[in-house]
């Protein structure tokens, strides 16, 4: 409990930077591609959606625009008061509230979708998180998830080797620098401090998505999909960011046999 309070303190110290990137972002090409795809992938309006870890609220914008019933949370109450104003500015609602993903306290099977972007890789059990995900979700509902391999580079000699190429490509100005980039900057500073937590997150360590594939097929997930942006970097092709789907499945086959006469034969 002690890093998560320390993982919170960290995003209520962003949430204001981070509050007006998101509203720059959903009048990006990006947002309009997210909108795409959840016309293609849920259910019609008004279904039920959670984003979970919303941040300043980039999907719970999106999904209450297209007319979604949408809840909002985020362990970060900075984060909460950020998803609050960008709703406002665009004349949008949506119920939000503080609250850890790893311990939801929604009701079994409330939402027909479960939503969640750059949450799962700073939390300290992230299993916990998709078994939430799971238990809310009623049968036959929706799981997508965006997420990267942002700090794999502290334990893996691949991702180590590859942000080494594109810090020498930024200095050789190949590649365009984050603002954050510049020496002395703030924004150095918090990058910084969240690298010194990230290094002892367990999903900082696990090459991604493998990791989120299987412990969905574990927990009774099916028809999974997988879309990743690759870094070719040494002759190797590695994940950078990526999203998974993932539908819960409508019966338990082996309750079901179990439940029943045994098989013939």
């Amino acid at each position: 409990m002690e890093q998560l309070k320390e993982i919170r303190q960290y995003w209520n110290m962003r949430a204001d930077g981070y509050g007006e990137a998101i509203r720059e972002e959903l009048n990006s090409p990006g947002a309009l591609q997210w909108r795409e795809r959840f016309e293609k992938l849920l259910p019609p309006p008004p279904a039920k959606v959670l984003d979970c870890g919303m941040g300043p609220g980039f999907f719970t914008c999106i999904l209450a625009e297209m007319g979604y019933a949408v809840w909002g949370v985020d362990y970060s109450d900075g984060m909460v008061e950020q998803a609050g104003k960008t709703l406002a500015a665009l004349g949008l609602t949506a119920q939000l509230q503080q609250m850890d993903a790893q311990h939801l306290t929604f009701p079994d099977g409330y939402f027909d979708a479960v939503v969640s972007r750059n949450l799962l890789w700073n939390l300290e059990q992230p299993r916990l998180a998709y078994e939430e995900f799971r238990r809310v979700l009623k049968p036959g509902g929706l799981v997508i998830v965006e997420d990267g391999n942002f700090y794999l580079r502290l334990h893996d000699e691949d991702y180590a080797a590859l942000s080494d190429e594109i810090g020498r490509r930024m200095e050789q100005n190949q590649l365009e620098k984050p603002k954050h980039y510049a020496p002395g900057s703030k924004e150095l500073q918090q990058f910084r401090e969240m690298e010194r937590i990230a290094g002892s997150l367990p999903l900082s360590a696990i090459r991604r998505p493998q990791w989120d594939v299987e412990t969905l097929l574990e927990l009774g997930f099916g028809q999974l999909g997988v879309e990743s942006a690759s870094v070719e970097a040494a002759g190797k092709n590695l994940p950078a960011q990526y999203i998974v789907t993932a539908w819960k499945k409508t019966v338990n086959w082996e309750t079901v046999l179990f439940c029943g006469a045994p098989p013939k034969g």
